[in-house]
């Protein structure tokens, strides 16, 4: 089931900026094979007209990534290797070694770039937890609790997938979420609460980043909550 997201992650943004840098990347290294300025805006206007097919795959990879799909954490590292390999073509022809330098410093900082956006798409704001094939409860755990929205609207819910900073939940009701919300979570005779922005949704639930509660009055919060059920063995079944 597709999901959608309505607040872009800072990893997220990240990631189709470095691969939106990649094409003027190349210009600066062939710049530097010729002996030109990298300055010249008609050079990388030229190299993007004689490479449209690169061009495209660019822009393929950097709208799969900024729509959180899970195809973009393949891609992205086999696009990252092919400009290091275009670049490291030129370093063989000339032996430069501020072409070598350069890339690989792109091929690291694009390794970094690749493992980030890979731990991003892991958490559950990207998987809801369920498949679309299940019909009725879409947890086994029946892990409930309630939501207060920011016009202090209450609304039931259940989770259906969840992690250290970041959870999906189904409301048992049609409500329509948006913005910041507080959770408030039951396991056994305790409460936890936790204050979250909902930054994905579905056809059915929502994703929601947390922000954990403070600590006033020793009230118990997300962490609490997630290391509870961690420790009895609750986990998502559908991920």
């Amino acid at each position: 089931m597709a999901v959608k997201i309505i607040k872009k992650s800072s990893e997220s943004l990240n990631t189709v900026l470095f691969m939106l840098l990649s094409l003027p990347f190349i210009h600066i290294i062939k710049s530097l094979h010729m002996g030109e300025s990298a300055l010249r805006f008609e050079a990388l206007k030229n190299l993007a007209l004689e490479t449209p097919a690169v061009g495209v795959g660019v822009i393929l990879v950097t709208t799969l990534i900024y729509r959180g799909k899970k195809l973009s954490a393949v891609l992205s590292p086999v696009l990252i290797i092919f400009f290091f390999s275009w670049a490291i073509s030129y370093f063989f022809n000339d032996w430069n070694k501020h072409i070598l330098f350069l890339s690989f410093i792109y091929l690291i900082v694009g390794f970094y770039i690749s493992l980030l956006w890979k731990s991003e798409l892991d958490r559950p704001i990207y998987k809801p937890g369920f498949h679309e094939r299940v019909i009725g409860d879409k947890s086994e755990y029946q892990l409930k609790g309630h939501l207060v929205d920011k016009n202090d609207k209450k609304t039931h819910f259940y989770l259906t997938n969840w992690g250290e900073e970041s959870c999906f939940l189904v409301p048992e009701s049609d409500e329509k979420l948006r913005g910041k919300v507080r959770l408030f979570l039951h396991f056994g005779k305790k409460e936890f609460a936790a204050e979250g922005t909902i930054v994905s949704t579905n056809n059915l639930g929502y994703g929601i980043s947390i922000k954990d509660d403070d600590k006033e009055g020793q009230r118990l919060g997300w962490d609490d909550y997630y290391a509870i059920i961690s420790d009895r063995g609750y986990f998502s079944r559908f991920v």
